[in-house]
This record gives structure tokens, C-alpha cells and sequence, in this order.
């Protein structure tokens, strides 16, 4: 009775995983008839055609032109050929002719086609600065947060030109 436990505590045990073998290398892909309202955070790749109303964090994202995405964006690699309404912080980022961001892009390395459409600012940071916000963002559960910045009310500015 004891051989037959044996053997079968052998064959429901876990396989070992073979290291010689990369990693799944293949990107998420989200269609263009698919709506997720919610976050998302990935190790990998994510294509994404379809729409999200959340904050996306991976490594790298490619918005195709049917994608759109509204929240803050936090990745290594940034291929935008969509639409972006909120915050994209990236290493390296490349807009393309049909891409539509609507806030700001902070990068290391930036590519912009003619025809690309941006509302927002720029701002270029190292990849050690850009490495700090992505594991803050992520102890903060939001990707890309800023900080809050104090402004003046619109009643103080007309008092101070007085």
C-alpha cells in the first residue's frame, strides 16, 4: 500500500521548473472589444487595443489605435499609437502619427512623430529617478502618482496685481 501512496505522491507533486527555458516572452494582448475599469499591473508586455479606465503599470506597453487608456501610466518601454487621457512615466517612450495624450510625459528617452498630438508637459528624468517613482507608485498602490503642488487662488492672483 505504501508503494502505491509513494508513486502517487510523486506524480501529483509539482514539476520542477526547467531553468534552461526563458521566460514567457509573449505579450498580453486586450482586444479592442474589451473594457477593464480597474487597475492593471503586469511583469511583462501588454498590447492593448481595447480601453481602460485605471492606472497602468508593466514593462512594456504598446496602445494600438484603437487603445485608450484613462489613468496614470507607469512603464520601461512606451509605444503609443492611441489615446492617453492622464500621466505616462516611461524610460523610453515613441509616439506615433495617430497618437492623442492629453497630460504629462515624464521620460528618459522620447521619439515623436509628425502628426503626434500631446497636451500636457514634458519632462526629461534619469532612469534612476524614473526606477524611485515606479517602486513608489507601487508601495502607494498608484502608479505614476505626483506630488500636490499648492496654487494660489484666482482671487489672491487679482489682489496681488492690485
Amino acid at each position: 500500500m505504501s508503494n502505491i501512496t509513494d508513486k502517487l505522491k510523486i506524480r501529483l507533486q509539482p514539476a520542477e521548473k526547467n531553468t534552461n527555458q526563458p521566460p514567457n516572452t509573449a505579450p498580453s494582448i486586450l482586444s479592442a472589444d474589451l473594457h477593464i475599469v480597474g487597475d492593471l499591473d503586469g511583469d511583462g508586455e501588454v498590447h492593448l487595443e481595447g480601453r481602460i479606465d485605471g492606472n497602468v503599470n508593466c514593462e512594456r506597453l504598446t496602445i494600438g489605435r484603437s487603445g485608450h487608456i484613462k489613468g496614470k501610466v507607469n512603464c520601461e518601454n512606451a509605444h503609443v499609437q492611441g489615446s492617453l487621457v492622464g500621466s505616462l512615466s516611461s524610460n523610453d517612450v515613441e509616439l506615433m502619427e495617430t497618437a492623442n495624450i492629453v497630460g504629462d510625459v515624464s521620460h528618459e528617452k522620447i521619439s515623436i512623430k509628425s502628426g503626434a498630438v500631446i497636451n500636457g508637459f514634458y519632462k526629461s528624468t534619469d532612469a534612476a529617478a524614473l526606477a524611485e517613482r515606479k517602486v513608489k507608485a507601487l508601495t502607494a498602490g498608484r502608479p505614476g502618482a505626483r506630488p500636490k503642488v499648492e496654487r494660489p487662488k484666482r482671487s489672491r492672483l487679482k489682489k496681488a496685481r492690485n
